[in-house]
């Protein structure tokens, strides 16, 4: 059975020829029942402010698991961005590798177009000097050959 200040304020004892004095009990009674009713009301007081910070705590441990769970969240997209991006700088790389190869190839075959068509014109040159010469000389023996016929012909006249 809980005893409440108004049970304090209304007990009444029964009086006795060698007893307390009813004015100094009546009046403990009435301070003790202030007491316990200012403890009362302090102990609701600490009650409800324990409620408020269970439900603070509670509602900070909550945001502790989503700040937990956005960390890893984070740490995962992170780390799934950098296997990207390790991914991405690779296929560049090989790329790159390629288009070198494809360029480098390119350039041994133009190198070797143009050192076949140098030396086509050394060859055209070489036939041309040949046959330029060639002509010259006989062009040379023909005024060699025609030249006494026509010293003839040049006196005749």
């Amino acid at each position: 059975m809980r005893i409440t200040p108004l049970d304090f304020r209304q007990k009444e004892f029964k009086k006795s020829f060698s007893g307390y004095n009813m004015n100094e009990v009546q009046d403990f009674l009435l301070e003790f029942a202030s007491e316990y009713e200012n403890l009362i009301n302090e102990f609701n007081i600490i009650k409800e402010e324990k409620e408020q910070l269970l439900t603070e705590l509670n509602n900070y441990r909550a945001f502790d698991q989503k700040l937990k769970e956005t960390l890893l969240a984070a740490q995962q997209m992170s780390e799934d961005l950098k296997v990207a991006a390790d991914r991405e700088a690779q296929l560049v790389i090989k790329d790159a590798k390629l288009q070198a190869e494809e360029i480098n190839r390119k350039t041994h075959t133009t190198i070797e177009k143009l050192e076949k068509e140098i030396e086509d014109l050394k060859s055209l040159k070489k036939t041309f000097k040949t046959q330029l010469t060639s002509l010259v000389e006989s062009h040379l023996k023909m005024m060699e050959n025609s030249a006494p016929e026509e010293v003839e012909q040049e006196e005749r006249e």
